[in-house]
């Protein structure tokens, strides 16, 4: 801003105060020549109410403070102190009456109604006013309460340079910025411009009060959960704890070992403390064994909406804990030893055997894993299965689109081959032309019907198996659409072994498991009367697969054939699969409905679900 000069005579007789060294001469782009002069020899006029608030608008506080100082402002000139109402600049202190001015002599102030942080400039360049009253300051730092009519009467003596400009009674012009609107009273009390923030949902303020009365209500426990109340089977405590997303299946077992001594004793008491030591490295491996080998497989999570809400208590793990007691046991654990039956005559007892009177008898194994009989086909009946669950996908002429009604069986074998680790498989994807139209065209399409339904299984969370795709063109197929196709060969990855571990599987009857089911003869879903198998279907189902089709799952992978064999630990093998994990299932949605800080509507089954 250019300089401009002004004059004003003096309306003060008061003598000129002694000479002292003039003070840093003050440099703002609004200041004239006279007012220079006047810093310079300290000689300066009584100043009106009036023009103090244009000085310091012109100046700014820093230099209007060094301007009132005691002696520099003629010998009559008393600096009274104030406390202005509204003022948070404290004026009346003796460090802050005053705020300084920044030395950026671009930068300017500006009045912003209710604005305490200073919104839009640095630090503290904007003043804080109410929007109730202006504060004004006189000679005296004096206060002069304007009405809203005389505010807006009131030239805006503050602005930025490049601003329009407005003429001031002293002839000086003054930037102008425009004022923020005023308030609209029929806003409710929110500024122009400022929206309110939307009511919350009421379902999410229901549900958000619901949650923290549910999760400080916790833990949930379900003593002596018994999983098959049909066939009495299986027997463990539940603890669940929402604030820590965890669920505990705890069993207290007693381990029993047969009669070691001999009848020498001497002899016996030579070799108790070896007994003894047997015994107690079977009782530590069997508990390092199963709660490793059937914690933390799968995870569960609640599916409520807003899952805003109550998708915060997930991911549930599962924990297994076994504490071996003498006393209150779930299960007494009669543990024989190999050498001793035989010895004893009674090698034609059962290899195992375990049923619902809490007992589990381990005749002829000891810790080391044992292959069952069959168990070395279990890899070929695995492909077997998988090959007769595969979709057959077929193609319109010179298209390599995957029709959308074949979404279901993809997603069908995609959760089947993901949920599934023993065997690794190699899948080659091969694509298939019929013989119309060039064999190169056709070529093409059958590689990129091959690439498309791979790609396609990998989106079904196909990726821990090896996956190739191939077109072989028309080759081997007829003039009709039906080789317009892709077909699936299927082979067990070469380092494959077939191992069941005894331990695991009987521990899985204690957990309330049956055996894998067979299919029957004559029954297409199998042993439809099992308790676990409606379980599972509710566990598993899935509207993804299609109508009609939503038990798809538990139908064709939890039951096998007569005569197959799988590698899931409740038959030949030892991988704990989704499926054995339908009893702890059981016991999350009875621990999660369990208590009296339910949600409304309380807690089913169906607001559980598994994880993978």
């Amino acid at each position: 801003m250019s300089e401009q000069k002004r004059s004003r005579k003096s309306k003060s007789n008061a003598p000129k105060p002694k000479h002292q060294p003039a003070p840093p001469t003050i440099q703002t782009e609004s200041i004239g020549p006279e007012a220079l002069r006047r810093t310079k020899d300290n000689s300066y006029p009584l100043i009106k109410s009036g023009d103090m608030l244009a000085l310091q608008g012109v100046v700014g506080n820093k230099a209007l403070r060094q301007m009132v100082q005691p002696g520099q402002m003629g010998s009559s000139s008393v600096i009274r102190r104030h406390a202005i109402p509204d003022n948070r600049q404290g004026v009346g202190a003796e460090e802050d009456e005053i705020q300084r001015r920044r030395d950026d002599q671009h930068v300017q102030r500006h009045a912003i109604p209710d604005n305490r942080q200073g919104v839009g400039a640095e630090e503290d360049e904007i003043q804080t006013r109410r929007d109730k009253a202006s504060i004004q300051r006189t000679p005296a730092f004096g206060l002069a309460v304007q009405t809203q009519r005389q505010r807006s009467q009131q030239p805006n003596l503050w602005g930025k340079p490049g601003s329009p400009r407005i003429q001031r009674k002293d002839g000086d012009k003054a930037d102008v910025k425009s004022a923020p609107k005023a308030a609209d009273p029929k806003a409710g009390g929110a500024e122009a411009g400022v929206k309110e923030a939307p009511a919350e949902d009421p379902a999410v303020k229901q549900a958000k009060a619901e949650f923290g009365k549910f999760v400080g209500g916790g833990p949930y426990q379900v003593p002596n959960f018994v999983p098959d109340t049909v066939d009495n089977f299986g027997k463990f405590d539940v603890d669940y704890y929402p604030s820590k997303k965890l669920l505990e299946a705890n069993m207290r077992v007693k381990f029993q070992f047969p009669d070691m001594t001999t009848g020498d004793w001497l002899q016996d008491i030579i070799n108790l403390p070896k007994f003894l030591m047997i015994q107690q490295q079977y009782i530590q491996g069997f508990i390092k064994t199963v709660t490793t080998g059937w914690s933390g497989k799968f995870n569960f999570k609640n599916v409520r909406e807003p899952q805003s809400v109550w998708g915060q208590l997930n991911p549930i793990r599962v924990k297994v804990n076994v504490t071996p007691v003498q006393a209150n046991q779930h299960y007494t654990f009669n543990k024989y030893f190999k050498d001793q039956l035989d010895a004893k005559g009674v090698g034609k007892v059962p290899n195992v055997e375990s049923n619902n009177t809490g007992q589990v008898h381990m005749y002829k194994f000891d810790t080391t894993k044992r292959g069952f009989t069959g168990a070395a086909s279990v890899g070929q009946e695995e492909v077997t299965r998988l090959q007769r669950n595969l979709p057959k996908i077929r193609f319109a002429n010179t298209s390599a689109a995957v029709d959308a009604k074949y979404d279901g069986d993809i997603q069908f074998v995609g959760d089947y081959l993901r949920r599934m680790n023993r065997p690794k498989f190699n899948i080659d994807v091969i694509g298939h032309a019929n013989k119309s139209g060039n064999e190169p065209d056709n070529l093409k399409y059958s590689q990129a019907r091959a690439d498309n339904v791979m790609a396609r299984l990998k989106a079904a969370g196909v990726t821990n198996h090896k996956l190739t795709a191939a077109g072989v063109g028309s080759t081997g197929a007829t003039a009709n659409g039906s080789w317009r196709k892709v077909d699936f060969k299927i082979a067990v990855d070469k380092g494959f072994s077939n191992v069941q571990d005894v331990d695991m599987h009987e521990f899985g009857h204690m957990l309330g498991l049956d055996d894998d089911y067979y299919r029957g003869a004559s029954d297409t879903r199998g042993n439809t009367t099992q308790h676990q198998m409606k379980m599972m279907q509710k566990m598993l189902g899935s509207d993804s697969y299609g109508k009609g089709k939503e038990d798809r799952y538990a139908d064709e992978v939890t039951k096998i054939y007569k005569n197959e064999a799988s590698a899931d630990v409740m038959h030949a093998g030892n991988e704990v699969r989704v499926y054995n994990y339908v009893t702890f299932w059981q016991a999350m949605f009875n621990a999660g409905a369990a208590g009296g800080n339910q949600p409304a509507p309380a807690f089913t089954w169906k607001d559980w679900k598994v994880i993978g």
